[in-house]
């Protein structure tokens, strides 16, 4: 019974229990709705191989829904830290249809920090600078971008931007906590290569 399989498996991953909810959905035949639904749910409950499964369910229905590539290719980074070139894809399809979306450009900048692509991480980001700058969000994935290619002062100029901007957005999702973005902010001032970069530019003279 499809309506009941389908209440029956919101209410156990609602209940934490992502291996019967999937059980329940197999054979199945829903909506695209209904299966956004179902992804939505498993994403509430950190149950990304189940929000992933439901996504690509919806898919099969709507190939070019550019909110269901993006959280399809979302969850896929969060659930593996690996981005094939179908994540990828899939993100750069979403941000393409919806240019302007910040949560989109979030997906589709952090699989591109994933699979560093580095340079195009950052020429992606800075290209919507109106967006990026005022994201914390946006501007710690760009400092990541910076540092993983060792460009240590715009990392931290970069990192300083995201704690003011995060400072008037309290609350506001970053990657990490306050207190890792400062450890991270002073490992880079200590880096010798940063140190050693530091000490080739010139002085401001004191008036």
């Amino acid at each position: 019974d499809p309506p009941a399989a389908f209440r029956w498996a919101l209410l156990q991953l609602k209940a934490g229990q992502p291996a019967a909810a999937t059980n329940a959905l197999n054979g199945m035949t829903y909506t695209v709705a209904q299966w956004a639904q179902l992804g939505q749910e498993a994403e509430r409950a950190n149950q990304r191989e189940t929000a992933i499964m439901a996504y690509a369910k919806a898919l099969e229905q709507a190939p070019d829904h550019p909110y269901l590539l993006n959280n399809w290719a979302w969850n896929k980074i969060e659930a593996t830290g690996f981005v094939g070139s179908d994540v990828l894809e899939a993100a750069k399809d979403a941000h393409e249809a919806l240019p302007d979306n910040p949560d989109i450009l979030d997906t589709y900048a952090t699989a591109l920090l994933r699979s560093a692509r580095y340079a195009e991480c950052r020429r992606l980001l800075t290209a919507q600078s109106w967006l990026t700058d005022n994201s914390p969000r946006l501007l710690w994935v760009l400092g990541r971008a910076y540092e993983s290619a060792t460009d240590f002062n715009m990392a931290l100029s970069t990192y300083e931007q995201t704690q003011r901007v995060t400072a008037r957005k309290p609350g506001a999702f970053v990657g990490e906590s306050p207190q890792e973005l400062q450890a991270r902010i002073d490992r880079i001032r200590n880096t010798p290569e940063f140190l050693r970069k530091s000490d080739l530019t010139p002085g401001v003279s004191e008036k």
